[in-house]
C-alpha cells in the first residue's frame, strides 16, 4: 500500500537524518515529514504553484543555505510538476544532490528520495537502501 511505504519513508528520515535537520518536501506527502519529526527546509511547506517568483525561489535558497539540508523529497514527476515554476530550485537541486533512489508500492514510484552530494553517508538505510546521515 503507499501509505505503508510513505510510512516508510517517514522511519527513513527519522532514523537516518538528525533532529534538527530540516528536509525539503517537494511532494503533496506532508505525513512524511510529520511521521518523521523533521521541519520544513527553505520555509517553504510546498512546490505546488505558490511563491514561484525568482524573489521567493532565492529565499527558499538562501534559506536552505543556513540549513542542514541533508535530504530531498520528490514528486515521481518531479520535473514536469516543478521545473516550470521553480527553475532556480530545481537547478540548485540538480548541482547539489543526487538521486538516492524512489520508493514506489511496487507498481509505480510514489517519492524520489535526493541526498546532498557533499555530504558523506555514514551508513546505509537496511529498508531501504538510502544513505543515512547519523
Amino acid at each position: 500500500r503507499s501509505a505503508d511505504k510513505k510510512l516508510a519513508a517517514a522511519r527513513y528520515l527519522a532514523e537516518c537524518t538528525a533532529d534538527d535537520d530540516r528536509v525539503l518536501m517537494a511532494a503533496l506527502a506532508d505525513e512524511v515529514s510529520y511521521f518523521a519529526r523533521r521541519h520544513m527546509a527553505g520555509g517553504q511547506r510546498r512546490f505546488n504553484g505558490v511563491l514561484t517568483s525568482e524573489a521567493d525561489q532565492r529565499r527558499v535558497l538562501e534559506r536552505m543555505a543556513r540549513q542542514s539540508v541533508p535530504v530531498v523529497i520528490m514528486e515521481p514527476d518531479y520535473e514536469e510538476v516543478m521545473t516550470p515554476d521553480y527553475p532556480l530550485v530545481v537547478e540548485h537541486l540538480k548541482t547539489h544532490y543526487r538521486e538516492a533512489g524512489v520508493v514506489s508500492d511496487g507498481a509505480m514510484p510514489l517519492l524520489r528520495v535526493w541526498v546532498e552530494k557533499a555530504r558523506q553517508p555514514v551508513r546505509i538505510d537496511a529498508v531501504l537502501g538510502f544513505p543515512c546521515f547519523r
